[in-house]
C-alpha cells in the first residue's frame, strides 16, 4: 500500500521550514518515533515519544489501536486526551535548544494544523509498497486522520 499519492518529497519538512514555524501561529503535533532511551536524552519539548514495540505494531497493523490512544500513550503523563476538535484548546509548549514559544502542541487540544513525525534515521517518507516498518504504519494512520503530516528530514 502506497500512502502518499503525488510527489513523496512534499511529505518532507526540512529542519528549516520547521523552525520557521515553531515561532509561528501553527498549532503543532509533534511525534518523536525514537526510541524511549533516545527521547529522554534529548528531546523537542512538547514532542510525544510513541512506542515501537513489536506488540504496538501488531495492534496498529490489526487495526487494534487508534492513532489517538498511540497518541495518549506517549503524552506526558499517558493519560491525557489526544488531540481532537472536540477537546479545548491547550496552551503553547516552548522548543528545546532556545526557542521561547513553539506552539507545539501537548497531547490534548483542537486538532493540529500539522503534524511533525520524526525519527532517528528516516530522511525520506516510507512509501514502498512492501515497507511494514513502525514508520510506514504510523505515517499511514496520521496520514488518514489528519490533513497535514509531514516528516522531519
Amino acid at each position: 500500500m502506497i500512502i502518499f499519492q503525488g510527489d513523496p518529497e512534499s511529505l518532507i519538512i526540512t529542519p528549516q521550514s520547521f523552525a520557521a514555524l515553531l515561532g509561528g501561529s501553527f498549532q503543532l503535533l509533534l511525534i518523536d518515533c525514537r526510541s524511549f532511551l533516545e527521547f529522554n536524552t534529548s528531546c523537542i519539548r512538547g514532542a510525544i515519544n510513541v512506542c515501537c514495540s513489536r506488540l504496538v505494531r501488531k495492534r496498529l497493523q490489526q487495526g487494534k489501536l487508534s492513532i489517538d490512544d498511540l497518541i495518549a500513550s506517549g503524552s506526558p503523563g499517558g493519560a491525557r486526551t489526544p488531540p481532537s476538535p472536540k477537546s479545548p484548546p491547550a496552551g503553547e509548549a516552548s522548543a528545546s535548544g532556545g526557542a521561547e514559544s513553539s506552539g507545539v502542541q501537548a497531547a490534548k487540544g483542537p486538532e493540529p494544523d500539522l503534524v511533525v513525525v520524526y525519527d532517528q534515521c528516516s530522511d525520506r517518507p516510507p512509501i514502498e509498497a512492501g515497507d511494514s516498518s513502525f514508520l510506514m504504519l504510523l505515517m499511514q494512520r496520521l496520514v488518514r486522520q489528519y490533513k497535514a503530516v509531514r516528516l522531519l528530514q
